[in-house]
Order: C-alpha cells, then sequence, then structure tokens
C-alpha cells in the first residue's frame, strides 16, 4: 500500500491492486485516476481529504473507500466498483466522521449471489453532517443474498439523502435505506430519489427501520418516486415502519 502524507496529491496515475492509506493527515488529493484490480482507498483521524475523478477497468478497479475520524471531505465524481457481497466491505463507510459530501458518483455492486449480509454503503458510528446527493447505485448483477442486506446503512444524524437513483434487485429481503437505531438516535432527510426494484425482487423494503431499534428516528422523507418490475405478489415495500421502537416522521 501507499501511505500518504499531508498535502499529498496523486493525480493521473494509474493503479493495480492498490491500497492508498492516509493517518493523522490533511489535505490529501486523489484525483482522476484509474484503478484496476482490487484497489481500495483508507482515511483514519484525518480532514480535507477530496477523491475526485477516479474510475474503473472494467468491472474492477476502486472497491472501496473507507473514512473514519475523518472530517471536511468530499468524495465526487468516482466510478466505484463494489464486491461488498463477497468480502463484507463496503464500497463507501463513514466511521465516526463529520462534514463529508458523497456527490455524483456511480457506485455498483457486482455481487452475483452471497450468503453474507452486508452493506453497499455504511454511514455508521456517530457520523454527523453527511449529504449524500445525485449518486447513481446499482446491484445489476445479483440474484440471491443473505437476509440482512442493505443498499445504504443509515446509523447517524444530520443526514441528506437527495436525488439519487438507486436500482436495487435480488431476492431474500433486500433494504434500500436502513435506518438503524439500535445504538444511536438516526435523523435524515430523504428527498427526490428514485428507487427502481428489479424483476427479482422479493421482500424488499425501500425505507425501513433496522431490527432491534431502541433509538429515535427522525426521518422525512418527501417526494420521492418508488418504481418496481417485481411480481405484485413479491411483497415489496416502499416504506415499512413496522416492527419499529420510537420514530417521528
Amino acid at each position: 500500500y501507499i501511505n500518504s502524507h499531508s498535502e499529498n496529491i496523486f493525480r493521473n496515475c494509474t493503479f493495480s491492486n492498490v491500497r492508498i492509506q492516509n493517518t493523522n493527515q490533511s489535505d490529501v488529493q486523489i484525483l482522476n485516476n484509474v484503478w484496476r484490480g482490487n484497489s481500495s482507498i483508507t482515511s483514519n483521524d484525518a480532514s480535507e481529504i477530496i477523491i475526485s475523478g477516479n474510475t474503473a477497468t472494467g468491472n474492477k478497479g476502486l472497491q472501496s473507500i473507507s473514512l473514519a475520524n475523518t472530517s471536511s471531505s468530499v468524495i465526487t465524481s468516482n466510478t466505484i466498483m463494489s464486491y461488498a457481497g463477497n468480502s463484507s466491505i463496503p464500497a463507501i463507510r463513514l466511521d465516526h466522521t463529520t462534514s463529508i459530501q458523497i456527490t455524483s458518483n456511480i457506485i455498483q455492486d457486482n455481487t452475483t449471489t452471497t450468503n453474507n449480509n452486508y452493506d453497499l454503503i455504511s454511514l455508521i458510528n456517530d457520523s454527523l453532517d453527511i449529504y449524500f446527493a445525485s449518486n447513481t447505485v446499482s446491484e445489476p448483477f445479483l440474484t440471491t443474498f443473505g437476509g440482512g442486506m442493505s443498499v445504504l446503512q443509515l446509523s447517524a444524524n444530520d443526514v441528506t439523502i437527495a436525488d439519487n437513483t438507486f436500482f436495487m434487485n435480488g431476492s431474500g429481503g433486500g433494504i434500500g435505506v436502513n435506518l438503524n437505531a439500535n445504538l444511536q438516535s438516526v435523523s435524515a432527510e430523504v428527498r427526490h430519489n428514485t428507487f427502481v426494484l428489479g424483476s427479482l425482487c422479493t421482500q424488499c423494503n425501500i425505507v425501513q427501520p433496522g431490527a432491534f431499534t431502541s433509538y429515535n428516528i427522525y426521518v422525512t422523507s418527501t417526494y420521492n418516486l418508488f418504481v418496481s418490475f417485481a411480481s405484485s405478489s413479491a411483497n415489496n415495500n416502499a416504506h415499512n415502519v413496522s416492527g419499529a421502537g420510537p420514530s417521528a416522521n
């Protein structure tokens, strides 16, 4: 792996099977690179990280971006080719982060079938002030999965999820936006998104509180479009609040 330092810029490079790691650094820019193989970016105890314009080679390339204890950072206009269902490593994971913008990315899960429970995107563990907007998120090859698959796992506060397109597929009870208030309260605005359920979707819930909800959920869901190509007998739901703990809509 490459261990970067503050004020490093990685631009117009080709990376193959490489991990770029930032620890206790600031002002690191990873811009307009081509990624191959099994590659990733991780950031710990950092700030002002900019990840922009990175592309993939076919269905391989930059597989995950993970930010922990990181603030004031941007992830924008990247192509992320994830195999989250095989590795249980999310395409994007935010852990104890503050003021992060995730915009205009293509995030594709190339998992075909798996028994793993996994999240494609995880915004968790007291993360705060997250703007997730204008992204395209898909799982075009997924057929079956374990019963705990979430496209977006949310255990954070002051989160905006806006103007995204989510393509869900696969049978087994997947969740689009999983509002997980098991360990902390959750607050989010979900607006102007398009959720598309593929023909294989069965028992899929697009917006749902997670199991064992203990804390309050404050969510506003407005002007979202739900489209389903699945059978009417597939038991899919746009909003499912049954079994949830305390909530406010």
